[in-house]
């Protein structure tokens, strides 16, 4: 079966960091790569009608920069699938730019079709592929962990508040970006999964920072830094929503891994980070349920005042008038504590 795999390669720290976020983020966000004209070797007009298309990324390590092409000894390995969902030629910088909605991680026996269009020469070409196996995350990343040494990796998933549903990133096609899009005053659940490439015997101490853009907007409730505590690991972490006094909010929540080791030759920072933008709009269900209320609190005061206006022409408080007064009570309590509930701050 013929397949159009697409490479990016360890020949510079900004490829890399493709690569890290493409293990890094949830199915359905579209991630971005750019090539020259230069680099395909399927024809640009076919592979412009690819739209739609099912890929498989690839990483390429060996490429280094300071070798002949003829000498480099390039492994390619297979991570993620993912779906073609536009592409943009800009003359202005000669590129050509595919942006990728991403899917499952997969392992698969391959064959280039022309073994002179392979990488280094081309980076986007045609691929026989006699199976395509789905795989675990921490299958991919172990088999390219040597070329990210104490790095530490993490795959962020977004889900609600009761984790049965996953957050689907939303699709920009003007920007060509994704985002989750949140409503305001609500909670969420963040999973993050950890896979730190030091050697099980290393002393080295990764840690993971979480920032807020804005923290009127979004906030988590986890440290602004902590120890991931194993090379392997699971968290779920609350993420809540502010109010937002317009009509649409925007924040990022950014992530950065830290090696603070002293002794090791990474300490500080470390050279790759993921960024998760959203978008907070206003929570519908509040609106509604606020009308609910509102209008449920109009009817126990004008029931009320039936119910008072009927008492005072029968000038008696029988049974009837007894129960007719506790149901508009017992609606009016009901509308107004769940007003309350919808506007304490507190």
């Amino acid at each position: 079966m013929k397949r159009i795999a697409l490479f990016s390669s360890d020949a510079a720290a900004l490829y890399k960091k493709d690569i890290f976020r493409i293990m890094g983020l949830q199915e359905g966000f579209v991630i971005h790569f750019r090539y020259g004209v230069e680099h395909f070797s399927v024809p640009l007009a076919d592979f412009k009608k690819k739209i739609g298309t099912d890929v498989t990324i690839f990483f390429a390590h060996g490429n280094k920069l300071n070798t002949p092409i003829a000498q480099r000894t390039i492994t390619n390995v297979p991570l993620r699938e993912a779906q073609i969902i536009a592409i943009d030629e800009k003359t202005d910088t000669g590129l050509i730019h595919v942006y990728l909605k991403l899917k499952g991680f997969v392992n698969c026996n391959f064959t280039f079709v022309n073994t002179n269009d392979q990488p280094p020469q081309k980076w986007v070409l045609e691929i026989d592929v006699t199976n395509t196996p789905s795989t675990s995350w921490h299958d991919r990343l172990t088999a390219i962990k040597s070329e990210f040494v104490n790095q530490l990796f993490y795959k962020l998933e977004l889900f609600d508040d009761q984790h049965k549903k996953k957050e689907e990133p939303v699709y920009s096609a003007k920007q060509f970006s994704s985002y989750y899009q949140l409503e305001d005053e609500s909670q969420y659940l963040l999973d993050i999964a950890f896979f730190d490439t030091s050697p099980t015997a290393s002393e080295n101490s990764q840690k993971l920072s979480i920032s807020t853009e804005d923290k009127d907007a979004l906030k988590i409730n986890a440290p602004r830094l902590f120890d991931v505590g194993a090379r392997r690991d699971n968290r779920t972490y609350s993420l809540f929503t502010q109010a937002i006094a317009s009509k649409e909010g925007y924040s990022y929540l950014n992530f950065e891994s830290l090696n603070t080791d002293p002794s090791a030759a990474t300490s500080g920072p470390l050279p790759n980070d993921i960024q998760l933008p959203f978008e907070i709009s206003k929570n519908k269900r509040r609106s509604f349920y606020f009308a609910l209320y509102t209008v449920l609190a109009a009817i126990s005061v004008g029931y009320s005042k039936l119910v008072t206006d009927k008492s005072d022409i029968k000038g008696t408080f029988d049974l009837e008038l007894l129960c007719h007064t506790l149901f508009a009570l017992a609606i009016g309590l009901f509308a107004f504590y769940n007003l309350y509930r919808l506007f304490n701050k507190k």
